[in-house]
């Protein structure tokens, strides 16, 4: 857990990191300098939770490379990926897992 105290808004606690894969760790399906260690160093704070369509098809590299499992938006549920419905696929997944 990451604590945050927010003036005036008061204490937050963090619990999860919920994040896109392609364009916010990796460009082009290949992970951004530096970030395995800067994933590998929120691992005991937070539960790490990447979320993609796998665009790129180099989903199972990066779970490797980061020693994370992906959720792919086109599974879950049964949903589809289609052009322009990832980021509202994605949006359903966070309220399952903030309990």
């Amino acid at each position: 857990m990451i604590e945050l105290d927010i003036p005036g808004r008061g204490n937050l606690q963090l619990h999860h990191l919920v994040t896109d894969v392609n364009g916010t760790l990796a460009v082009d399906g290949e992970l951004l300098d530096g970030l395995v260690k800067r994933i590998s160093a929120l691992r005991d704070r937070l539960t790490i939770h990447l979320l993609t369509a796998d665009t790129h098809g180099r989903q199972a590299l990066i779970d490797e490379q980061l020693n994370l499992k992906a959720v792919r938006v086109a599974s879950f549920d049964g949903l589809r990926a289609t052009p322009g419905n990832e980021a509202a696929q994605k949006a359903i997944y966070v309220p399952r897992i903030a309990g």
